[in-house]
This record gives C-alpha cells, sequence and structure tokens, in this order.
C-alpha cells in the first residue's frame, strides 16, 4: 500500500516548493510514522458516518430555500466546485513533478562536486546560485572557496526562516496585515471555511515534523500537502493566512474538521495548551477566557 501510494505521491514533500527538502520516495519516514501513530485510533467507519452526516446537515440548509426545479442546477454547481477544488490541487502537484528531472540534475552535479572536494554535502548544490554552477562546468573556476560560501548562506538562510514573512511587498517595501486582537466575549475573528463546532487543546506548529497529538487543535501559520498527515489527528484547524481554495481549507472540507483560517497573527495570541472552541460557523475562535 505505501509502495503504491509512493509511486504515484512520492514525488511531494513538506514544503515541496523548496527543492532542497527530500521528496517522500527519497525519505518516507514521516509518512511512515504517522501511519505508525494513528494505527491504534484510526476509526475509518466512524470518519465516513461523520463526514456522511456533516454533509448532509450543510447540504439540506444549501437546499431548503429553493424550489425543486433549481436544484439540480444547485447540485451540478457544488459538483463542479468539488471538481475545480481537485483539479487545484492536482496542478500543482504536476508542477511538483515537472520539477523532478531538474532536482536530479542538480543532486547529481552535488555528488560530484562532493566527490573533487569542492563540497561538504552533495544537497549544499542547493545553496549555490546558477552562475556558480556554470562558471565551475564550464571551466572558468575551480571552485576554491565554493564551502565558505556555502556556510554563509546557509546562516543566512536560516536568519531569514526567522522573520516573519510580510503579506505584501510593493516597489520593496513590506507591508504586515494587522493583527487580530481577542475581545473578550466575541473571541477572535477569522473566516470559516469548513462548518462544524469543536473544543480542544492548542498545538502551536511551524513545522509538520514537530508532531501533533490526537484530538490537539492544529495552529499553523498555514498548511501545504506536507501537512495532510496531522489532518488525520487534528479536532480543529486554525490559521493565521488562507482562504476558501487554500490548501488547508480544502483539506478540512474533505476530512470534515472545523478550520477558521484568514487571523493574522493569531501565532501570537494562542499559547500551546490553551483550550479554545474552534467555531467554523461563524467564523470564530473562542479562547478558554472567553467562555
Amino acid at each position: 500500500m505505501i509502495g503504491e501510494f509512493l509511486e504515484k505521491y512520492g514525488h511531494r514533500a513538506v514544503y515541496e516548493m523548496d527543492s532542497s527538502n527530500p521528496r517522500w520516495r527519497d525519505d518516507p519516514s514521516y509518512l511512515l510514522e504517522y501511519v505508525r501513530s494513528i494505527l491504534d485510533t484510526a476509526d475509518l467507519k466512524k470518519f465516513k458516518l461523520s463526514k456522511g452526516c456533516r454533509r448532509k446537515k450543510y447540504g439540506n440548509k444549501l437546499t431548503q430555500p429553493f424550489h425543486f426545479y433549481r436544484l439540480w442546477k444547485i447540485n451540478w454547481l457544488i459538483r463542479q466546485a468539488v471538481k475545480g477544488e481537485e483539479s487545484r490541487e492536482k496542478g500543482k502537484s504536476e508542477l511538483i513533478r515537472l520539477s523532478d528531472p531538474f532536482r536530479a540534475l542538480a543532486l547529481d552535479i552535488g555528488r560530484r562536486l562532493k566527490e573533487r572536494g569542492i563540497l561538504e554535502e552533495s544537497v549544499d548544490v542547493f545553496h549555490c546560485s546558477l552562475p556558480d554552477m556554470l562558471s565551475i562546468l564550464l571551466g572558468y573556476w575551480n571552485g576554491q572557496g565554493l564551502k565558505a560560501l556555502v556556510v554563509d548562506r546557509k546562516d543566512r538562510h536560516s536568519e531569514l526562516q526567522k522573520l516573519d514573512p510580510p503579506d505584501l511587498i510593493i516597489n520593496d517595501h513590506a507591508s504586515f496585515a494587522k493583527l487580530s486582537s481577542i475581545v473578550i466575549g466575541d473571541g477572535i475573528s477569522g473566516m470559516g471555511v469548513a462548518g462544524g463546532r469543536v473544543e480542544g487543546k492548542v498545538k502551536l506548529l511551524y513545522r509538520p515534523e514537530d508532531g501533533l497529538d490526537q484530538g490537539e487543535v492544529l495552529v499553523a501559520p498555514s498548511t501545504d500537502p506536507g501537512w495532510t498527515p496531522l489532518f488525520l489527528k487534528a479536532s480543529g484547524i486554525i490559521m493565521e493566512t488562507g482562504g476558501f481554495l487554500s490548501h488547508g481549507a480544502i483539506v478540512a472540507r474533505e476530512y470534515g474538521i472545523p478550520a477558521v483560517v484568514n487571523i493574522p497573527g493569531v501565532m501570537k495570541l494562542i499559547k500551546n495548551g490553551d483550550s479554545v472552541v474552534v467555531d467554523d460557523d461563524e467564523g470564530k475562535v473562542y479562547l478558554s477566557i472567553n467562555l
């Protein structure tokens, strides 16, 4: 089963737009660990039943106000919306697949440079610029000093990862969204994208590898396909960014998990272990101090 999955989706990865991150086929340990961790708690029958009940509940809300002759059009639009979401995710998957040959080529160049003593590790090639590579491959440079450049670039990369990315950049000017605030009794307003209401303990995660316990509410800046295994454990989702068509919103709807997104600065407003209520229907998150 895992072999079939990797054959079909092994080109994907955590934060896969960064070519330096290992693909799942290269290192499936992340996936295998989450499969192992949910073996005792996975209940497919319960999951399908819950999903069916939610679909019926919200489907009835959507169709009740309309006469029978309009229901066919509503159902058609719903099916088209589902297909659109699937196509959007498939498009990104194929884009990542297309980058596979270039990643393989880069790693082979890195391996050869490592054998020549120019690089410390083959993956260091992802910290080299195109002019670096071309000048070495064409014989204009022997690569002396490249190791030091790579070390400096790694340090710079680590520093940049600690920064909060701006929401918008115009003419080199960084603009940040106004941070959300806690209003006693009103909670924190965001955008409900999946439906439902749940209460649970918060787990703040900046990277999916840090792990999630069963039933915790996942709080993250954003998510991509590498985060999907965590949704099997999460009772609710809260994100700083995103909208109805963001990855986290689509997966939350598919899994039937209440999710509220687009809450700027929520990672600073909520602490690990806080008890919260994720009210997807209202698009709000209530902290225990508000209840």
